[in-house]
């Protein structure tokens, strides 16, 4: 009876041993992960393409971050690098994979490409209300999302995502970053409204990254000019 009680008190150790390990794990990989303050420069950074944002978020050396995209583009296009697409003889080589996706870098894939190599671990892409009743259908049929009270949520091959809108846009539960693109400024938004609504939805005021998306040909001026008024509103919230 004494060497069943002392087995069983050595199985209960071990697990728990084991739990605070991941625990501890898990703790590491949170302090990890990094995103700029608006104190670490100017708050915001404007840049000419969605390529360019992946090249800001590489600079500041972010880490792990939610981004949280206002556009109508999903900037996910799967790509693969070539050598890592076939399979290897042993002995493996180990290399840095980074470099390799970002040889495939474009405006329609930055943000899959980011979360390969360690810049973001969450996409949330926030559409207009007409654009996410646009796209609905599509939505619907994917299989690796599915619809809730706070738009759509699952996975891009492996990388927890969510489509919703301002309106129904959770609080972020860790570091983050905010990417507003020109296309997100369609039909009836409204720029300084855009501006107060996610600041209202975010716990503080995020590091922000506009982008004018000069290389979209479908995008018009009144998309562009709307997107400078946001900017305006934003700066003028403090």
């Amino acid at each position: 009876m004494r060497k069943l009680y002392f087995g069983n008190l050595i199985a209960v150790a071990i697990i728990l041993t084991v739990i605070i390990l991941l625990w501890l794990m898990q703790d590491q990989a949170g302090r990890n992960r990094y995103v700029p303050s608006p104190r670490d420069g100017e708050g915001i950074v404007v840049v000419r393409t969605q390529k360019d944002a992946y090249h800001v978020l590489k600079s500041l050396q972010v880490r792990g971050a939610i981004a949280i995209s206002l556009s109508k583009y999903f900037n996910l296009l799967y790509w693969v690098p070539e050598n890592l697409a076939k399979s290897t003889p042993f002995p493996v080589e180990v290399f840095d994979v980074r470099t390799e996706y970002e040889r495939g870098l474009d405006s329609h894939n930055w943000l899959f490409i980011a979360s390969r190599t360690g810049l973001v671990r969450q996409v949330w892409t926030v559409l207009s209300p007409e654009e996410l009743q646009r796209l609905s259908r599509d939505l619907d049929a994917d299989y690796g999302l599915r619809s809730g009270a706070d738009g759509y949520r699952g996975f891009h091959y492996d990388l927890p995502r969510r489509v919703t809108t301002m309106e129904r846009l959770p609080r972020p539960d860790g570091p983050h970053v905010v990417v507003v693109d020109a296309s997100y400024f369609q039909g009836g938004v409204e720029p300084a409204e855009t501006a107060r609504q996610l600041l209202a939805r975010l716990a503080d005021k995020p590091f922000l990254i506009v982008v004018s998306s000069l290389d979209e040909a479908e995008l018009t001026w009144q998309m562009r000019r709307n997107l400078a008024l946001f900017i305006t509103a934003w700066q003028e919230r403090g």
